[in-house]
């Protein structure tokens, strides 16, 4: 059968069946219920042909997954014609994930219970100063509050709205009812590990709570290696001066609302020096949905800036990268023509 599979995916991508092409290539296979049919010159063996799909590509056929069963099927046929005795009775496709738990309710991060405190839009537009971009919680010790600072300005340039006590909270707001709102309010929490991080009253209580919301943790490591619960995520050695960029990397692979913010920078970008920095982040997006892809192309061809910087349209790969066509067919498998 992987023989068989094997042909099946060449013909696919002759025949530029993108979709297709990839549902073969990232399938496994099991084959089952062998039933004799008769025993005329050894009986007539029929098999059921399970395919197993990760579940991203999974979701993105279910709606015709009977329509992709049957051209598949007939598809094999083509190729088991000439086997003696042996017949396809019927080929289903499932999900390679079983990743079932009882606490998945919990685990989603979004039910009401494990959010464990409300925070009102007026407080959440009063914290973050661009409520609709990546909320981005910084924990850090006060001593090293003149990096952070720089560390916030470098990543807003990236649609991330950084959150840090010491120059976020208005005066008038009780303070630590403020820190909890922008801890129950952000998509995620970035930890500054610098020396003896692990020693301030706060930094360990703002990552349990992030830890019981169910947010993206990343650590920087900056004197501190991850301890206990935080050492399980993951962690990053970088310049911050000069690699914050790959922060944002991180959250874009790991944050379904970063690839959507994503976009939107590079549709209002208005310098090529901005969408050089953004395209950085193009390597790093493992998947797009055919809104995502269309606001893409419609940025490409509509915005001067996007289209004549190097980092999209990939005349200098060596400095600036690929370019956007190169990095959509690796993404979603398709031809473009840009």
């Amino acid at each position: 059968m992987d023989s068989i599979l094997y042909k099946l995916s060449k013909l696919y991508k002759t025949k530029s069946d993108a979709l297709f092409y990839k549902i073969i290539v990232n399938s496994s296979f099991s084959i089952i219920e062998q039933m004799v049919f008769d025993n005329w010159e050894g009986g007539t063996y029929g098999h059921r042909l399970i395919l197993k799909l990760p579940e991203t590509i999974y979701y993105e056929i279910i709606d015709k997954k009977e329509d992709y069963e049957n051209k598949i099927k007939r598809d094999i046929e083509i190729f088991t014609n000439s086997i003696n005795n042996e017949y396809l009775v019927d080929l289903i496709i499932e999900s390679q994930n079983n990743d079932f738990t009882e606490n998945w309710r919990e685990e989603s991060g979004i039910s009401v219970e494990r959010n464990l405190r409300i925070v009102q839009d007026n407080a959440i537009n009063r914290i973050w100063s661009n409520s609709s971009n990546f909320r981005l919680f910084l924990s850090h010790k006060a001593e090293f509050k003149e990096e952070v600072s720089k560390l916030k300005i470098n990543l807003n340039k990236f649609g991330i709205c950084c959150f840090i006590a010491h120059e976020d909270i208005e005066p008038t707001q009780e303070w630590q009812n403020e820190i909890e709102n922008a801890l129950f309010s952000s998509d995620a929490l970035l930890a500054l590990m610098t020396d003896k991080f692990h020693e301030s009253n706060w930094t360990d209580q703002e990552i349990g709570i992030a830890i019981g919301r169910g947010i993206p943790i990343i650590s920087l490591k900056l004197g501190t290696v991850p301890y206990g619960f935080i050492g399980k995520y993951q962690a990053l050695k970088i310049n911050l001066e000069t690699e914050y960029y790959e922060i944002a990397s991180l959250l874009i692979k790991n944050h379904p609302k970063m690839i959507d913010i994503f976009v939107t920078q590079i549709e209002e970008s208005n310098s090529w020096d901005k969408c050089n920095m953004l395209s950085k982040l193009l390597p790093s997006i493992q998947e797009l949905n055919d809104q995502q892809v269309e606001r893409l192309i419609r940025a490409y061809k509509t915005n001067v800036d996007v289209k004549g910087s190097f980092g999209f349209n990939g005349s200098k790969p060596r400095e600036y990268g690929n370019g956007l066509k190169y990095e959509l067919e690796r993404i979603t498998g398709k031809t473009y023509n840009l």
